[in-house]
């Protein structure tokens, strides 16, 4: 995260967590408009008059919108001031609405209303875009409550000398807050739905806060804050009874609570994230299904939400659906629950995890799965880990436990007959091509790596063209011939025990320019020789040459930049290791230019030879297919920022490549950064250790696993179990993560890493410096450090 920046941020996370409410006395530079049709009060306020806002308000329903705006708010509800009575004396109080939600970045719907004497602000939040409510700054926990079959986080938040129906006073802030929201960002939502006011008011009491005060309002209120979106409030009503229980939903004959072909639509599948879900003529044995694409984030997906009146926590269950892809040779497709637990936090469980190879219909199902037993607002969603693939579904189901999955699908691990389409087969078009991409190299064997050991752990299926021994078998045996093939050992494959068919195909084969890894860690060395301050006449005048470029990313299918800084001394005609070094959050490709002594330390460490000359390249780190550049420190800027992921293994490498002299092989590339980069470097090096041996991280930000800052709830990229190197490749020469003890804006992130590092057995090392902030104090001495060991 770049320090120019964070005081504008954390003023950005104190206006978010302060909604501006109606009935107050506007500030003279804000747009307030107000009024009562048909018996029910409204009001619109634009805070100094920004952007473009409309609402159109008729007796119990209204339209507006909102864009290019700071804070905007439009409400309609029911006033109850002038009778100066507590909640309890008007029985049961039930909020019903319909209305169709669009969100389009930080912007939520709630109920919501004040008390007097003692002066309080209420929020019931039903659903938001980008940002889930009220953050966790100054925010107390009060645990969950149960209301109308929904279950929502209890909080409270404080405001300090702010504007109120009584003027500038302070006073708290209660929230109830959906464990789930009902609604998705980018999306029109369509919300209808009863809200039992008067229980919440109980909950709030039974938690111990106090709500003896006279009501004065309960109404509908939508609200944004530098977001563009639009509602159709088509019904309100304030009074009546509460909604009656749900039922729970008894299991059918066969055994099923829910049972899903898809050949109606997509029932009540969504999507999940940015994921778009559509109904699909490609299902299983030529039926229906559903298709998920558009997603830019492993997490999203399709998802439905589970009640827990029929899926009872501590109950097990029989969970399932079939899947396949259609884009890449093998891809983990997962089958997830989200949850709340007691304490409010949000977990993610895997039910079921299996490799899908192309083209093939693969059971994802797990017949004997417990719902943990302080689990809440249940979501059951299915996802790829590791990959941005689209996917088809087929057969979803939930049933007693041990019911057979909808459909019945073998996900064999075994070569079978050929003849029968029906049926899987090991080699299908060039043996030893197991990624079929139409060459055979290094990035086989790390797809034949990960498929043995998937299929050794019970877990998947043979890669396709991975019979290179032609014994019929997939084994280790097939990972050392075609190691060998590659290196140039072998000249051709050994012939196929049987045959059916002759084909004569022409190979294509690749190779390093550079001498094969020797894997040696430097780590211990590194502990020994890590200063916490960079050596006087360490860092000298810069004498290298930078060279702006412009690449496209496949990803985004746009064009981006990148800086290309040469070493001292460069000829042209020799060949380069690369440095990718990335900047922090909202920062561009020039950012790691200047400020932070990287030319000049690789200028001075160079020309003293203690560091190997190589090529360091400085590229615009988002990532995104809809988004032109970040739109404030939040979720949806950082899931583009891990998009970077994809960008730098498809696109960046190969560019530059293709333009420079340089060695290729992980044991050439390194990667690292700061804040938001140092996070990425991580979670890249993590994710992709086939591509990078030396990995490291200055001032790491958080939000590679789930955790909470200033500015928001990250739910992880991984779990903190899963923080450890892919099989894709083997460990990096050197992993770094650098810390300073008095950085106030990732404050103890690096270090929290290092320690769930250190429980799952990763080898690193940790370089705290004693008052390092978070800025050049802090990443100078990562760079000289990380600089020096980098290429040996």
């Amino acid at each position: 995260m770049k320090t120019k920046k964070i005081i504008s941020g954390l003023l950005s996370a104190f206006i978010i967590a302060s909604s501006m409410p109606a009935a107050l006395s506007a500030y003279a530079d804000d747009q307030q408009e107000k009024g009562n049709v048909g018996g029910y009060d409204w009001e619109m306020w634009n805070q100094n008059y920004t952007g473009t806002v409309s609402m159109k308000p008729s007796a119990g329903s209204f339209t507006c919108s909102w864009s290019g705006i700071e804070n905007f708010l439009a409400r309609m509800g029911k006033n109850y001031d002038s009778q100066k009575i507590n909640y309890k004396a008007l029985g049961d109080i039930v909020l019903s609405y319909d209305v169709e939600y669009t969100p389009r970045g930080n912007s939520y719907m709630c109920i919501y209303g004040w008390t007097r004497n003692p002066l309080m602000e209420y929020y019931i939040v039903e659903g938001w875009g980008d940002w889930e409510p009220p953050g966790n700054d100054g925010v107390d926990n009060f645990g969950t409550a149960t209301i109308d079959g929904r279950t929502y986080k209890i909080r409270k938040s404080m405001r300090y000398n702010q504007p109120s129906i009584e003027g500038t006073k302070t006073f708290p802030q209660y929230w109830s807050v959906r464990t789930s929201s009902g609604s998705r960002n980018n999306t029109t939502n369509y919300m209808k739905d009863s809200v039992t006011v008067s229980a919440h008011f109980d909950a709030w009491s039974k938690a111990g806060l106090d709500m003896s005060g006279t009501l004065y309002e309960v109404s509908l209120n939508i609200e944004g804050y530098r977001s563009n979106g639009s509602a159709n409030v088509k019904s309100i009503t304030v009074g009546g009874d509460p909604p009656p229980p749900k039922e729970p939903v008894k299991a059918d004959e066969n055994g099923y609570y829910l049972k899903e072909n898809f050949e109606s639509g997509t029932g009540d599948w969504g999507a999940r994230g940015s994921a778009k879900v559509e109904s699909s003529s490609t299902g299983y044995d030529g039926s229906k299904g559903i298709y998920v694409s558009g997603r830019t984030n492993n997490w999203n997906g399709a998802s439905i939400k589970l009640d827990t009146s029929t899926f009872v926590p501590g109950e097990t269950y029989s969970l399932g659906a079939a899947v396949m892809q259609d884009s890449e040779a093998s891809v983990d497709l997962k089958l997830t629950l989200q949850y709340t637990d007691a304490n409010g936090k949000d977990n993610y469980d895997e039910v079921k995890t299996v490799s899908a190879a192309k083209g093939q219909w693969t059971d994802l199902s797990n017949g004997s799965y417990t719902i943990p037993a302080d689990a809440s607002g249940l979501e059951l969603y299915i996802e790829a880990p590791d990959s941005l693939t689209d996917f088809y579904v087929d057969g979803a189901y939930a049933g007693v436990k041990g019911t057979k999955p909808l459909l019945s699908i073998s996900n064999s691990t075994n070569p079978t007959d050929p003849t029968d389409p029906t049926n899987p087969t090991i080699n299908t078009g060039i043996r030893g091509d197991v990624n079929e991409d139409g060459v055979i190299d290094s990035l086989d064997m790390i797809a034949l790596r990960r498929g043995i050991i998937k299929i050794m752990s019970g877990g998947g299926i043979a890669p396709p063209n991975s019979d290179i021994n032609g014994d019929g078998d997939v084994s280790v045996a097939d990972l050392v011939a075609l190691k060998r093939f590659i290196l140039g050992i072998d000249k051709k494959f050994a012939d196929p025990v049987t045959t059916t068919t002759v084909t004569t195909t022409k190979i294509t084969t690749t190779t390093t320019t550079s001498t094969p890894a020797t894997g040696k860690n430097l780590n211990e060395q590194i502990r020994k020789d890590m200063p916490t301050s960079v050596p006087s006449g360490a860092e000298q005048s810069s004498q290298c040459k930078v060279e702006k470029k412009t690449y496209m990313c496949k990803f985004t299918g746009k064009q981006k930049s990148c800086n290309v800084i040469l070493p001292p001394n460069y000829d042209p005609s020799k060949k380069y290791p690369v440095m990718y070094i990335l900047h922090g959050i909202m920062g561009s490709e020039n950012d790691m230019m200047q400020g932070f002594g990287t030319q000049g330390l690789m200028t001075g460490l160079m020309k003293s030879g203690q560091a190997e000359e190589f090529i360091a390249v400085t590229p615009n780190m988002f990532t995104s297919k809809t988004m032109s550049g970040p739109n404030g420190i939040n979720q949806q800027t950082c899931e583009q920022y891990d998009n970077f992921l994809y960008d730098i293994s498809e696109s960046l490498i190969p560019f530059i490549e293709e333009n420079y002299p340089v060695k290729t092989g992980r044991e050439n590339r390194a990667i690292t950064g700061f804040s938001m980069g140092g996070r990425e470097a991580i979670y890249i090096g993590l994710m992709r250790p086939d591509l990078f041996a030396y990995v490291g991280g200055a001032c790491p930000a958080p939000g590679i696993t789930p955790g909470s800052d200033t500015f928001m709830s990250h739910p992880g990229c991984m779990k903190e179990s899963e923080m450890k190197f892919r099989d894709v490749g083997p460990e990096p020469n050197v992993f770094m993560i650098t810390g300073g003890t008095n950085d106030g804006t990732v404050g103890t992130f690096p270090k929290q890493y290092s320690d769930i590092l250190t429980r799952n057995g990763v080898d690193h090392v940790y370089q705290s410096i004693p008052g390092g902030q978070h800025g050049d104090n802090s990443v100078k001495p990562h760079l000289y450090t990380f600089f020096r060991y980098a290429f040996k």
